[in-house]
């Protein structure tokens, strides 16, 4: 049985999955192209720039066609190809939200008393599947990639999915 934390990426480092992750990206850069932002020239690197710096609620890519992109790349069996997968069955963990925690403790009159909170902590749960999961066939750019790696990652999770 192997255990995968949320977006580590050790365990999705594999050359399919950069093959994706490289076709995300170009398709990423063709978006920005389209609205003079790929960053191949001074002008339209300013302006990509100055649009990121900004705030608004326009995206690159809309969940549905992100969406799109993931069931076309995903629509090939690759499971007879030499690919790389994590082996076994797979406990793959992943993140649900923040929950605010609170403790209990018992008052002198035996009333338990819940308004003791505490720092709040991230939420996880857990799937059980092979290493062909859809969730571990991306490499999902964002920040945690490398720290869901790290023990105190897999610790923190493993603790949530057992504390429930």
């Amino acid at each position: 049985t192997s255990i995968v934390n949320d977006t580590d990426i050790v365990p999705r480092a594999t050359t399919y999955n950069v093959v994706i992750l490289n076709k995300l990206l170009l398709k990423i850069n063709e978006k920005l192209t389209q609205k003079g932002m790929s960053p191949d020239g001074i002008l339209s690197a300013y302006k990509l720039a100055k649009d990121l710096s900004g705030y608004d609620d326009k995206c690159l890519m809309t969940p549905d066609e992100l969406d799109a992109f993931f069931e076309e790349t995903h629509k090939e069996d690759i499971a007879d190809e030499d690919n790389l997968f994590v082996p076994g069955r797979v406990v793959a963990l992943y993140e649900k939200g923040v929950v605010a925690a609170t403790k209990s403790r018992v008052l002198e009159n035996g009333e338990e008393d819940l308004d003791i909170k505490t720092k709040p902590r991230e939420a996880y749960g857990a799937t059980v599947s092979h290493g062909g999961l859809r969730a571990m066939r991306c490499i999902e750019p964002r920040l945690e990639m490398m720290t869901d790696h790290m023990t105190s990652g897999y610790r923190e999770a493993i603790d949530s999915v057992c504390q429930g």
